[in-house]
């Protein structure tokens, strides 16, 4: 209901916050959006699970989870500038393919390094 206000509010705006007329006219914007969407279900889905399976399969407390999964975000933040750089040397969408596709590689990798550790 609340989501709906909101979209109805600012297709009537002058300034709005999010020109809700991008989804329309936009085919690269919406798929853009719904492929980092997708990522990040993923991204986060994955972290509450991997917390989960270091508390309770590989017995570290809370503290010691939180500072494996600190990681990705620190990673992160360290190579945004260079990825930055490089989708403006380089085509946006393949800097983006290929950094989902290193993700997959990894999510993919620590699936079978955690049923070989079992």
């Amino acid at each position: 209901m609340a989501f709906a206000g909101f979209i109805r509010w600012e297709s009537h705006v002058l300034n709005p916050v999010l020109n809700v007329f991008l989804f329309r006219k936009n085919k690269v914007f919406i798929f853009a959006n719904l492929a980092y969407l997708i990522c990040w279900i993923i991204l986060i889905a994955s972290n509450f699970v991997l917390s989960l399976f270091l508390q309770y399969s590989r017995g570290f407390t809370s503290e010691q989870a939180g500072l494996i999964l600190i990681a990705q975000p620190v990673t992160q933040t360290i190579l945004s500038p260079f990825t930055g750089r490089l989708s403006d040397k380089f085509e946006p969408r393949t800097v983006s393919l290929i950094g989902m596709l290193l993700m997959f590689l990894a999510f993919f990798l620590s699936y079978f390094s955690a049923s070989i550790h079992r």
